[in-house]
C-alpha cells in the first residue's frame, strides 16, 4: 500500500486502514476523505501547427553545443514536416564551430551568430526578429572558479533575459543543469536556493 498524502491523522493510521481496504492500492487521504487514483483517456484538441511552425525566428543560445545542435535539428525537422522551410533557426555561440558542427548547422538550415551570452551588445543583436528563445548556454565546468560559474550561469542568463524582454520575444524556454548548483549537503535536497560553491564542486 502506498499513501500519497495524509492531511489529518498519522501516516501509520492511514496505512493500517488501507491494509483492510479493497480496490486500488494507490490512494490519497485528505481532509475531504479517501480518494483513489484513476485514469481516463483524454483527447487533446487539435491545434494548427506546432510551437516550431509559427512566424519569427527561433534563437538557441549555446547553439553549437551537443544539446543546441540536437534542438536545431528537431526544430528543422518539425518545420519541414509542417511543409515550411527550415529557415528561421538562429544559433548563438561564443566561438566558431568545427567542420562537423558546421555541416550539421547547414543541413538544418540554421544561421550562426557569434555572440557570447555575457556580452549585452552581441546578445541584443542576436535577438533581432526572434519570437522564441531557447536559452541553453551555460557552464558546467565545475573546476572553474566561482566567479566564472557565476558569470556564465547567472550574469549570462540575466543578460539574455533582459535582451529578450527588450526585443519583445514572445516565448522563453530556459534550460539549466543540476550541476550548476552542485551536490546537496549531506542528508538534504538541493534546490534553486542553493548557491554554488567552487570548493565543493571541484571534488
Amino acid at each position: 500500500v502506498r499513501v500519497l498524502a495524509v492531511a489529518t491523522g498519522t501516516v501509520a493510521d492511514a496505512v493500517t486502514a488501507e491494509l483492510g481496504a479493497e480496490g486500488d492500492l494507490e490512494v490519497r487521504v485528505g481532509e475531504d476523505g479517501r480518494t483513489r487514483r484513476a485514469w481516463r483517456r483524454t483527447v487533446l484538441p487539435a491545434v494548427a501547427g506546432t510551437a516550431f511552425s509559427g512566424p519569427g525566428a527561433h534563437l538557441v543560445t549555446g547553439g553549437t553545443g551537443a544539446l543546441g545542435l540536437l534542438l536545431a535539428e528537431h526544430i528543422a525537422a518539425a518545420r519541414r514536416a509542417a511543409g515550411l522551410p527550415a529557415a528561421g533557426i538562429v544559433l548563438a555561440a561564443r566561438s566558431a564551430p568545427g567542420p562537423e558542427a558546421r555541416a550539421r548547422i547547414e543541413a538544418a538550415g540554421a544561421r550562426l551568430v557569434l555572440a557570447d551570452v555575457t556580452d549585452p551588445r552581441g546578445t541584443a543583436r542576436a535577438m533581432k526578429g526572434v519570437t522564441t528563445l531557447y536559452h541553453l548556454a551555460g557552464s558546467t565546468h565545475l573546476r572553474d572558479d566561482e566567479d566564472a560559474l557565476t558569470r556564465a550561469n547567472v550574469d549570462g542568463t540575466r543578460i539574455v533575459m533582459k535582451a529578450a524582454l527588450d526585443a519583445g520575444v514572445e516565448r522563453v524556454v530556459h534550460t539549466s543543469s543540476i550541476s550548476a548548483i552542485g551536490p546537496a549537503p549531506r542528508n538534504s535536497t538541493a534546490d534553486e536556493t542553493q548557491m554554488p560553491r567552487a570548493r565543493d564542486l571541484a571534488h
